[in-house]
C-alpha cells in the first residue's frame, strides 16, 4: 500500500508524462496507480479521468478531445467549475473523483508551462 506521498508523486509524474507527451511511458504510471488504488467509486472515477486524458492525447484529435482544446476555453472558468463539481454533494463519488482529477490537472498545468501553449500564444502583457 502506497503513502499519500507517494500516490501524489505518481500522479505528477503522470501529469508530467503527459504534458511532455511520453504517452507509453504515462500508460505505464497510469497502470500501476489503477492497481494501487482501493477500488471506491472515487478511485474509479478518479482513475478513470486520467485515462481519458491519456486516449485524448493519444487521439489529437481537436473536435473531440477537451484536453487537445483546453487552450481555447477560460481555464480559470474551467477550473472554478470542476473545483464545485469535484465537492457537490449532489454529484457522485464517482463524479467527485473525476472531476478532481481534472482540477489537479489544471492546477498541474498551470505550473508547468503546458506543452500546448505554443510560444505566439502567449498573452499580450506577458514578455518574457
Amino acid at each position: 500500500m502506497q503513502s499519500q506521498t507517494e500516490k501524489r508523486e505518481l500522479t505528477t509524474n503522470f501529469f508530467q508524462l503527459l504534458e511532455q507527451r511520453n504517452l507509453t511511458q504515462a500508460e505505464v504510471v497510469l497502470e500501476k496507480m489503477r492497481q494501487e488504488v482501493k477500488n471506491t467509486e472515487w478511485q474509479r472515477g478518479y482513475v478513470r479521468a486520467l485515462r481519458g486524458m491519456l486516449v485524448a492525447s493519444r487521439s489529437g484529435d481537436d473536435k473531440r478531445a477537451f484536453i487537445n482544446r483546453m487552450k481555447d476555453r477560460d481555464l480559470a472558468e474551467i477550473k472554478k467549475d470542476f473545483a464545485r463539481k469535484s465537492r457537490e454533494p449532489l454529484q457522485t463519488s464517482f463524479d467527485r473523483g473525476f472531476f478532481t482529477a481534472w482540477l489537479e490537472y489544471l492546477e498541474f498545468s498551470e505550473k508547468a508551462e503546458p506543452t500546448w501553449r505554443k510560444p505566439e500564444e502567449t498573452p499580450v502583457g506577458n514578455s518574457g
